[in-house]
């Protein structure tokens, strides 16, 4: 038995965990990467560097309009009015008006009138999708009492208003709509 694979044995015995970097059948050491290059090696992290995340960035919350697609909170200049507030290294939590989508942002730098931000994860609110599926109708969102509300596209006329969400527009619209199609 060679001495690799009496290691191995050893190891299974004792129910330890060989190294990362051993592979059986191939004899890298510890300090090399894949390609069996000399890898550079680190000093653990210095206890001076470690810190509760809230004293180092913080978050911020905001919620933009309806109808404001993600990819305009990316442009610099959209952050025009709340840049002051922002430091570099913050994120920022977003969560559409209408329930669309949430995002969190992290913010690279900031000056007076821009941020600089860059989208860390994002989703879709899967429902959105289910508002065009209605032929006929939109489901669309509106600030103040209105909410979400039910409109006919013909004629762009308001049917009903005042859902609190779009799957509750949608269901009342599809168990409805017979009665006012154009």
């Amino acid at each position: 038995m060679t001495d690799a694979a009496a290691d191995q044995t050893t190891l299974l015995k004792t129910n330890e965990q060989p190294p990362a970097a051993t592979v059986q059948g191939n004899r890298r050491r510890r300090d090399q990467d894949a390609e069996g290059k000399d890898e550079k090696t680190y000093q653990p992290l210095v206890a001076s560097r470690y810190d509760l995340s809230e004293n180092i960035a913080r978050r911020h919350a905001v919620s933009p309009e309806a109808g404001v697609p993600l990819g305009a909170l990316l442009k610099p200049s959209f952050w025009s009015n709340v840049a002051h507030q922002l430091r570099d290294t913050d994120i920022i939590e977003v969560r559409a008006e209408d329930g669309t989508y949430y995002a969190e942002l992290y913010v690279w730098s900031k000056g007076k009138a821009f941020a600089n931000v860059s989208v860390i994860n994002a989703i879709e609110r899967p429902q959105t999708m289910l508002m065009k599926a209605v032929e006929g109708f939109d489901v669309e969102f509106r600030a103040g009492p209105t909410k979400f509300r039910v409109v006919r596209v013909t004629d762009a006329k308001e049917i009903k208003s005042g859902f609190e969400t779009a799957d509750a527009a949608t269901d009342w619209l599809i168990a409805n709509r017979r009665q006012y199609e154009a």
